[in-house]
């Protein structure tokens, strides 16, 4: 665990490498709090400062007050030194951010154990972080393919749409189904059907974009949002997704199958809403599924379609 020092006497500053380094830490050393805050700024693992109070160009208090105005969320933990035995000041560095404070000269044993703390402080910190992440993914992540839950899904979808008039972009929105998957549990079982939903929903995966995005809609269907140039844009994606779905996998004792439905948002349709698009795209899917299967059909091919 890294430890920045501030401290411009040299003496002082050689002491406290000395402590740190005995105490299983890392130092890194500068000698004014300007310094000090450039290296906070360009190294985030360094999560303990300990700064002397009185320094030239920036205080100590000053660099604590700052650092914690600037990553009020990042973690970290500060300790004060100083040899002044002024009234209030134990305060004012505390009101600034520092999480600590100690007096010159050093008690080496007293500064240890605060660093100790110091430590047991952070790690704890850190492991909330972690379990903070943990649960942000569960909130928004499907637990069996790992892919966006359908709140996650529809919240994307309202933020890709309004990106894509803001840079008049089409997008295409496509709700993809497993064929036939009544029959693959009621055949093979649940275990194989949670197989099937894991394989297509990491095909699927395979197939988009970074910045595209898929989520598990419900059951055994997707929905799958891509920027795209136009109609025959869209259809080459999806036919593609179709297509190694069918075709990627030949362990599998059964074939896997999809069909998808796609419609086409223009950057000037800010009259459709996301259950609109939603809505327009499911149809589609059904009428896909009416026609055998296996395929994907887009409001384009439709439209032909019942023109013809």
């Amino acid at each position: 665990m890294k430890v920045l020092i501030a401290e411009d006497d040299l003496t002082s500053r050689i002491m406290l490498e000395n402590i740190i380094s005995r105490s299983g830490f890392t130092p890194i050393s500068v000698t004014d709090g300007a310094s000090a805050l450039k290296a906070w700024r360009q190294d985030r693992s360094i999560s303990i400062v300990v700064t002397d109070l009185n320094m030239p160009f920036f205080s100590g208090i000053e660099l604590c007050a700052t650092m914690r105005q600037e990553s009020p969320d990042r973690g970290m933990y500060s300790i004060v030194v100083t040899a002044q035995d002024k009234p209030g000041i134990l305060i004012e560095a505390l009101d600034a951010g520092a999480s600590d404070f100690v007096y010159k000269p050093y008690n080496p044993a007293e500064l240890i154990a605060r660093l100790n703390v110091a430590r047991r402080h952070m790690e704890l910190h850190d492991k909330l972080e972690v379990t903070k992440e943990q649960l942000k993914h569960q909130a928004t992540h499907d637990s069996l393919t790992g892919a966006l839950n359908r709140r996650a899904i529809m919240a994307a979808l309202d933020e890709d749409i309004s990106r894509a008039e803001r840079n008049n972009r089409h997008l295409a929105v496509a709700m993809i189904d497993i064929d036939d998957f009544k029959g693959i549990n009621d055949t093979h079982g649940h275990t194989a059907g949670d197989q099937v939903i894991r394989y297509v929903s990491s095909t699927i995966s395979e197939c988009i974009r970074p910045y595209d995005h898929m989520g598990r809609y419900g059951g055994e269907e997707f929905l799958v949002i891509a920027e795209v140039e136009s109609h025959d844009d869209a259809s080459l994606l999806f036919r593609r997704i179709c297509r190694q779905i069918a075709d990627g996998d030949e362990r599998r004792s059964r074939r896997v199958t999809v069909s998808g439905g796609v419609t086409l948002v223009p950057p000037t349709a800010r009259s459709r809403s996301a259950d609109n698009i939603i809505n327009a795209a499911d149809s589609l899917l059904y009428q896909a599924k009416r026609s055998g299967k296996n395929r994907i059909l887009s409001d384009k091919e439709w439209t032909a379609q019942a023109s013809a």
